[in-house]
């Protein structure tokens, strides 16, 4: 939910508004927990978080936490 209407795929969430999943609020992440990483990705690197592909980007950027692309 967003600001207590049903999200829908697109909607855009703005600093200050209401965010709750099953009821209990999303808090945004704070400063400190946010990472950037910028790649210039070599060719035969794979843009994927599957671990049955050999090269995947995971793997390859070998970040200390876990992230997502």
């Amino acid at each position: 939910m967003i600001n207590g209407k049903r999200a829908a795929l697109g909607d855009k969430v703005s600093y200050g508004d209401s965010v709750t999943l099953n009821s209990q609020p999303i808090e945004p992440l704070t400063e400190n927990e946010v990472v950037f990483i910028a790649l210039n990705k070599p060719m035969g690197i794979v843009c994927t978080a599957a671990i049955t592909e050999k090269r995947n980007i995971i793997d390859f950027v070998a970040h200390s936490s876990r992230f997502f692309q």
